[in-house]
């Protein structure tokens, strides 16, 4: 999910419902596609889509541009935590990818996406992505 962003919306700093889609088929072309992971986006820090609520919380910081969330539940029932700021568009899919292959190799049985990062990574120290 999605908020519209920009051009749409006048407080967006980043893409999102026109980047998303991008996003989601470059991970199915990865071969990520059979996952069950609940990823929502946001333009800006008012996060309408509600990142802070997903197993995958992208919120725009500025352009092309975000700080990404993690360890929420699929249910919506558990908050997300900042895992990595301000990494580059051009990144974005090359750690959500490292961030689901961990999963698959660390996970328990039929533990969901968000369970798991709650677990091994909330409140990992990670630093910013260099500019």
């Amino acid at each position: 999910m999605a908020c519209p962003a920009m051009p749409t919306c006048g407080l967006a700093v980043a893409e999102s419902e026109r980047y998303l889609p991008d996003m989601i088929g470059e991970l199915e072309r990865r071969g990520y596609g059979d996952d069950r992971v609940w990823i929502r986006m946001s333009g800006c820090p008012n996060a309408c889509s509600r990142p802070p609520t997903a197993e995958i919380g992208l919120i725009g910081r500025s352009l092309n541009m975000y700080n990404v969330y993690v360890g929420g539940s699929f249910e919506g029932t558990r908050l997300a935590k900042l895992y990595r700021e301000e990494v580059r568009t051009s990144a974005l899919i090359d750690l959500l990818a490292e961030l689901l292959d961990q999963w698959k190799r660390e996970r328990d049985d039929g533990e969901a996406f968000g369970d798991w990062s709650a677990r091994a990574l909330v409140g990992a120290e990670v630093p910013a992505t260099a500019a």
